[in-house]
């Protein structure tokens, strides 16, 4: 049995009997390639030989044959096709998609090369997160494909902790994962669902101007303010492997805080006293998402949480003594906190002892103050919720976690942003309101089209 496998979204092949056992590699991610992941193994008639992918760099990624006969470090670097979407095999064919259509070649398994020239069998087929065709093909003749939908339109919308709508920010749009500045005046929205690459854009909240801060479509992380609200921090380039920081105004050039090659980051918080950067890597080797804090006087990365249950999504209290994030630890992602220290000697930032569970569901936490926690359901739902919290002296209390009443919304990747007395949210509330509606075709003799 061939699959990609790990605590998280990256990472080699791994081979397994069957009947259980241990899991061993395959393949072998070469990071200083800018590799990140292998994936979407398919084997090809012999039994031995596979067909996968490999993502990374515009030279690199790709499709790829390997064979169980090699060992991980020695598998072919020939790359059969150049695709940023995994390729399908099915009945001496490769079924790709390449600008919303999907195409089909014959593949010769035998001298593991393409033949003729690709033919289109359907269009507007739908790319899902990660960059994953939505369609599957059978040997029988039969492949299924969901078309793809327009990108859904939103309205900036602030509301009361009841739900009430108290204004609306700018005309609607695509922007998403809404970040307000520490003074409330301005935000900074990404232009791109979760996980798509995309730009960043300030928001003056007064006037409702939209401007432009960066420009390469390659941005994978919302926005992080600093606590003056002077800097901007975010990751973008190759699958979001280069953490920068820029000014907030937009003029000049974004910084390099930290570039590591092959891997995803997602920078999530800047503590009060502007030394440390929390973030987190999603496609560690065997734990997955870890979270990391970045000193920014020495732009030293420190491993602060790297267990096998995923974590993720940390956040600073206000007061800096203390560190919300999400972990993987059951079914169910789930709240927690744990107390952050700083060492007098080294300066190297570290967990203190024990930590406090805040809610067994929810995602993507903030702190309002020192007394409130607030976080999401998403992606199984877009409900918010908010807990109390004190955290007075050493002890760190919780109460228990109330719905908000807000309106529907399909933010992933973070919560709806308060202002400082947690009165007011901004929260991106879809145009349509009605449930999208999903078209899916089936395709009973996809052969036939090839001879047209």
């Amino acid at each position: 049995m061939l699959g990609s496998w790990g605590g998280g979204s990256g990472g080699p092949l791994w081979r397994v009997s069957a009947a259980g056992g241990a899991a061993t590699p395959v393949t072998q991610v070469d990071l200083a390639k800018g590799e990140f992941v292998h994936t979407w193994p398919t084997f090809l008639p012999d039994g031995t030989h596979f067909l996968y992918f490999r993502s990374g760099p515009p030279d690199v990624e790709g499709m790829y044959v390997g064979s169980l006969d090699v060992d991980a470090a020695n598998q072919s670097r020939e790359r059969i096709l150049a695709t940023g979407v995994p390729a399908v095999f099915a009945n001496g064919h490769l079924f790709f998609p390449r600008a919303g259509t999907l195409l089909a070649q014959p593949f010769d398994a035998r001298r593991m090369e393409l033949q003729q020239a690709p033919v289109p069998v359907a269009q507007d087929v739908e790319i899902t997160w990660y960059f994953t065709g939505v369609f599957s093909v059978s040997d029988g003749g039969v492949f299924v494909y969901r078309t793809a939908s327009a990108p859904a339109t939103f309205q900036l919308t602030s509301v009361d902790r009841q739900g009430k709508t108290v204004g609306t920010f700018g005309p609607p749009g695509t922007d998403r994962q809404v970040v307000l500045s520490p003074d409330g005046a301005r935000a900074v929205a990404k232009d791109a669902p979760y996980d798509v690459p995309g730009d960043l854009w300030t928001l003056d909240l007064a006037s409702g101007g939209r401007t432009r801060f960066t420009f390469n479509k390659d941005v994978y992380s919302p926005a992080v303010w600093s606590p003056d609200g002077t800097r901007i921090a975010y990751s973008a380039g190759r699958l979001g492997d280069t953490i920068y920081e820029k000014a907030a105004s937009g003029v000049g050039d974004g910084q390099v805080l930290l570039k590591e090659p092959g891997l995803r980051h997602f920078p999530t918080s800047w503590s009060r006293d502007g030394r440390f950067l929390l973030y987190h890597t999603e496609n560690a080797t065997n734990t997955g998402y870890d979270l990391w804090a970045l000193s920014l006087s020495d732009r030293k990365p420190h491993l602060m949480l790297g267990e096998a249950s995923n974590e993720w999504a940390g956040v600073f209290s206000p007061d800096m003594r203390w560190v919300a994030y999400v972990a993987l630890e059951t079914a169910a992602s789930g709240v927690y906190v744990r107390p952050f220290r700083v060492s007098a000697q080294t300066g190297q930032p570290s967990f203190g002892e024990g930590k406090r569970q805040v809610s067994s569901f929810g995602n993507w936490p903030q702190w309002r103050i020192d007394r409130e926690i607030v976080f999401n359901t998403a992606p199984l739902k877009t409900e918010v919720f908010a807990t109390p919290v004190n955290t007075t002296g050493s002890a760190f209390e919780s109460g228990i976690p109330q719905r908000l009443p807000f309106p529907p919304s399909t933010g992933v990747s973070n919560t709806p942003q308060s202002t400082a007395d947690g009165q007011r949210y901004l929260i991106e509330v879809p145009l349509d309101q009605r449930p999208a509606r999903t078209s899916i075709s089936v395709v009973l003799d996809w052969p036939a089209l090839l001879k047209q």
